[in-house]
């Protein structure tokens, strides 16, 4: 990994833009047509996957590389 990133950091940071990028996929293709409420419910189940799949790298992850990505 370290012929394409300087630093462990870096690996980290690359991983978790890419995480980020996905989720706003994910988010982007949640139904939210029909019953609000039942959109609603699919869009913060999708979130919580997503949360419960980046959680250990967020806690990697610096400060700014968050607040670059996901604004």
């Amino acid at each position: 990994m370290y012929a394409h990133f300087a630093s462990r950091a870096e690996v980290v940071d690359a991983a978790m833009s890419r995480a980020i990028d996905q989720g706003n996929e994910v988010l982007g293709a949640v139904d939210l047509t029909g019953d609000p409420l039942l959109a609603l419910a699919r869009y913060v189940e999708a979130g919580w996957h997503l949360v419960d799949q980046a959680r250990g790298a967020a806690r990697r992850c610096s400060t700014g590389t968050l607040h670059r990505t996901h604004p």
